[in-house]
């Protein structure tokens, strides 16, 4: 950062819906750690956790701790990474890499690993539902795991793939139950 530029300083207001994000992913993180991966009804079975949640609310965090230490993650975000690994959206490709991902998906259910989360925001049911049938049809048990739903703008600023707080605010709106 050059020093010409001054650092954005948050307002309260900011800092207060940060402070209230920030404490909801924990409770999450928490009830992952404590009501999932000890939850005596996956022990010993093979689970497929769908991650639900806009960019920027935190699902990836919650994905890698579920799936830590001997699960898979599959998401469609990484195809969008070139070589050089920096992030391309590119929304041409957008449901062939769907595709590649759910592919990908089906190999972790084949070879039987115990724990497979997906990873995409899966805002609306008709998202993962190939999903879930697969799973089913393999023998796995599917849980859903809901990210919190953080203030857009907030979202915005936290989310590594720079999607807008508009597109955030549209998500919002679209998500099912």
């Amino acid at each position: 950062m050059s020093k010409n530029k001054e650092r954005h300083q948050p307002s309260s207001e900011e800092m207060e819906h940060a402070e209230e994000s920030m404490s909801e992913l924990e409770k999450v993180m928490t009830d992952v750690r404590y009501k999932v991966l000890a939850n005596p009804e996956f022990q010993g079975k093979k689970v497929v956790f769908i991650m639900r949640g806009v960019p920027g609310s935190g699902k990836s965090s919650i994905a890698r701790e579920i799936a830590h230490p001997e699960g898979v993650i599959h998401s469609t975000d990484q195809y969008f990474y070139d070589a050089k690994g920096e992030y391309r959206f590119d929304p041409s490709k957008l449901s062939e890499y769907h595709d590649k991902n759910y592919d990908a998906f089906c190999k972790s259910l084949e070879l039987e690993k115990p724990v497979v989360v997906i990873d995409n925001t899966n805002v609306q049911r008709s998202h993962f539902e190939r999903y879930v049938i697969a799973a089913k049809a393999r023998g796995y048990l599917v849980r859903e795991i809901e990210a919190p739903k953080p203030d857009p703008a907030m979202a915005a600023k936290r989310n590594i793939h720079s999607v807008s707080e508009e597109t955030i605010r549209q998500m919002l709106a679209q998500y099912e139950k």
